[in-house]
């Protein structure tokens, strides 16, 4: 049971927030399909999630509940979620783990994650007027 706090996660929390989002995606309609072998996809989903939560540790939003069951990972306004050069370096780390079809699968997945996100705004606005 969730404790009902949180606080400012750190680097010794890295291994325990993997955790968290590589069980909390395993199954996931979006995440689950960018790494088809359901039994590497723990692994290799792992990868990713510790490529992103290394890389946002440039900004103290990321919140870990007391006990560790539950995490939140937020990007500022303004913020980014990886740099250029980062955004090289996830391609090489999925090519090196999964192979092309598995990078573009997962690409897809995260341009298409992005995309939600950035139009979120926007669709609540829309659905607000039509209450």
């Amino acid at each position: 049971m969730t404790s009902g706090t949180a606080r400012l996660a750190g680097p010794d929390d890295i291994d325990r927030i993997v955790a968290i989002l590589t069980t909390a995606f395993f199954h996931d309609p979006l995440w689950g399909p960018a790494f088809p072998d359901v039994d590497r996809r723990a692994e290799q989903a792992a990868g990713l999630w510790r490529f992103y939560v290394t890389c946002v540790q440039r900004y103290p939003n990321t919140y870990l509940t007391a006990g560790g069951e539950a995490t939140a990972v937020w990007i500022p306004p303004g913020g980014v979620e990886l740099t250029h050069d980062e955004e090289a370096d996830l391609e090489r780390l999925l090519l090196a783990s999964t192979g092309r079809e598995t990078t573009d699968t997962a690409s897809y997945a995260i341009w298409l994650a992005a995309s939600a996100l950035l139009a979120m705004p926007a669709l609540l606005a829309a659905i607000g007027r039509m209450t």
